[in-house]
């Protein structure tokens, strides 16, 4: 009681571009996710869950447990990208080089089918060196999570 989809998540369709339906895999070594996979990922603790939407769709609504890394700081080098990389267990080697051995288990999400936010930060991921076989891929995002009726959040509204 009390569910529903917001504005933009209540779209049939999309203009492409920019949109486009995304595969259901981004890689063939990259898992994709569904809904219960995702609750026992995150009820689990068995890595870190990553929002990779830009900050502004991340404020208005997210999954309980999810992090926010927009996509966007995956995509070039910067300080913040070396903060994020090695919070996920990355050492860096060099000025482009990255020793993801100990990398952790990570599981992104986006808005959904559609959006090609959380596919761009994994691509860039593997192009980094990162593991492909630890990363999870909930292609459903923000959209099915809301048309199932599941909890959301908004983040920073009770601080």
């Amino acid at each position: 009681p009390g569910s529903y989809l917001t504005n933009t998540f209540a779209l049939t369709s999309r203009p492409s571009p920019p949109f486009f339906i995304e595969p259901f895999e981004v890689s063939s070594k990259v898992e994709t996710y569904g809904e219960l996979e995702l609750l026992d990922f995150v009820s689990g603790g068995k890595g870190l869950f990553i929002d990779a939407r830009l900050e502004n769709w991340y404020q208005k609504s997210a999954i309980p447990g999810a992090v926010n890394m927009p996509f966007k700081l995956f995509l070039s080098p910067s300080l913040k990208r070396d903060e994020i990389l090695t919070t996920l267990g990355g050492r860096k080697l060099g000025a482009e080089n990255w020793d993801f051995s100990n990398a952790k288990a990570i599981l992104l999400y986006c808005n959904g089918a559609w959006c090609g936010q959380s596919p761009t930060a994994i691509k860039a991921l593997i192009d980094l060196g990162y593991p492909e076989e630890k990363m999870k891929y909930y292609r459903g995002g923000m959209q099915a999570w809301q048309l199932l009726g599941l909890t959301t959040i908004v983040p920073g509204k009770d601080k």
